[in-house]
């Protein structure tokens, strides 16, 4: 989601308490922010009618320049253009142009983003205890990945012992073959053993 979104996995984590707390989903977000993403590379890409869009809403070309690769930033500011409209249904005509159908859901939502920023509601998250610390979810993902590391040596070191060991005993079993003249196993043919040590 991280990716699709352009967000942060911490500020995705404080985004879904606050996005609970304010009877909205990570989910409504989540799609907001495609439209957001997508009328933004359009502003800044095609200009036009994208682009008088940000500028109605009262963000700046220097502001739009600033935002056209952050989505974070450009989150917090279109959030804060939209709550600073003058009236409830400019507000919710705004939400619906740069965020969709479902941003009615979403006003709640961007207001608390416009207050306390992204940054603001992490710390109350973190201090809730709602979500980790950046430095606990770093140290967290630092641990996922050693165990995954760890069992790739582990499977690495599995299947370098099995050729040789495989091998033996495919050799011994074709010696005691011969000893007491089984001409499949001599010949070379797999017996049951051999074949459930191959599977």
């Amino acid at each position: 989601l991280s990716r699709i979104t352009g967000l942060s996995v911490g500020n995705l984590s404080s985004l879904k308490v606050a996005a609970e707390q304010n009877e909205s989903s990570l989910g409504e977000l989540a799609i907001g922010l495609r439209l957001l993403n997508r009328n933004l590379g359009s502003a800044i890409t095609e200009g036009g009618s994208a682009r008088q869009a940000f500028i109605d809403l009262g963000i700046s070309e220097n502001q739009l320049t600033a935002i056209s690769n952050d989505t974070e930033g450009a989150l917090e500011l279109v959030a804060k253009a939209i709550t600073a409209q003058g009236t409830a249904a400019e507000r919710n005509r705004a939400a619906i142009q740069f965020f969709g159908r479902s941003s009615n859901d979403l006003l709640i939502l961007l207001e608390a983003i416009a207050t306390k920023g992204l940054a603001g509601l992490r710390k109350e998250a973190e201090a809730a205890g709602l979500i980790m610390s950046g430095e606990a979810a770093a140290s967290a993902k630092r641990f996922n990945d050693n165990l995954t590391l760890l069992g790739q040596r582990a499977q690495s070191v599995a299947t370098t012992l099995a050729g040789p060991l495989i091998s033996a005993i495919n050799d011994t079993v074709t010696a005691f073959g011969r000893l007491f003249g089984n001409k499949d196993v001599a010949q070379g043919q797999l017996t049951p053993l051999q074949k459930r040590l191959a599977d």
